[in-house]
């Protein structure tokens, strides 16, 4: 199989191995996934690739959401009090820089 591109060597500026790594592991099977022949009885809905990529569009809709937004869209339950919450996010203020608004 020939490679198609260039041999020549680049950087890439901030960002983090494991995150590439998730990138490649995400084309990887990506591609294995475009790669397999059509089911036997001809649906081309892409079945197992429609729910890979369906799983990485929800990781979309949640970034930077703020954690109601998260609530209403996944229906979780609230189940810590106010004062558990407010103590959470002075905690963990960093986290919540930068959420988008609802």
């Amino acid at each position: 199989m020939e490679e198609e591109g260039s041999s020549e060597i680049f950087t890439i500026p901030n960002v983090w191995s494991l995150t590439l790594s998730r990138v490649f592991d995400y084309c990887r099977e990506h591609l294995e996934f475009r790669t397999r022949a059509a089911p036997a009885d001809g649906d081309q809905s892409g079945g197992d690739a429609k729910a890979f990529d369906d799983g990485f569009a929800m990781a979309n809709r949640i970034k930077n959401k703020s954690a109601e937004y998260v609530r209403k869209l996944l229906g979780i339950i609230k189940d810590y009090t106010t004062d558990e919450e407010n103590e959470v996010r002075e905690k963990n203020a960093w986290a919540f820089e930068g959420v988008d608004e609802d």
